[in-house]
C-alpha cells in the first residue's frame, strides 16, 4: 500500500506529506523488525554453527543486523515519528531525524 502511494506521488510530481512520510518510516521499521524476528528461529535451528564464518546464514544474519540498525530502519524511531503528527506534534524529535 505504501509503495503505491509513493509511486503515485512520484508520478504526480508531488512530495509526500508529513503523515505519509512518517507512516512509511513506521512501516519500514516494522518490516525490518519483523525480518530480525524471522531470523531468530533460523539461527536457533542451526545452533552455534550458524555463526561460523563458513556458514552462509551467518552473513545473512550479520547483514540484516547491520542494515536494521540504520536510523531509517529503526522500529522505535519510526513509531515515534508516526505518532507525532497523529498527536498534532510538529517539531522533530532531533535536528537530523
Amino acid at each position: 500500500m505504501v509503495g503505491r502511494r509513493t509511486a503515485a506521488a512520484a508520478r504526480d510530481g508531488r512530495e509526500l506529506d508529513l503523515l505519509e512520510r512518517s507512516r512509511f518510516r513506521a512501516q519500514f521499521g516494522f518490516a525490518m523488525e519483523s525480518c530480525r524476528d524471522a531470523m531468530k528461529p533460523l539461527l536457533n535451528v542451526q545452533g552455534a554453527s550458524a555463526f561460523a564464518d563458513s556458514n552462509p546464514i551467518q552473513r545473512a544474519w550479520r547483514d540484516l543486523e547491520l542494515a536494521s540498525r540504520h536510523g531509517l530502519a529503526s522500529y522505535e524511531v519510526g513509531q515515534e515519528l508516526y505518532a507525532r503528527p497523529l498527536l498534532g506534534i510538529t517539531e522533530p524529535i532531533a535536528p537530523l531525524v
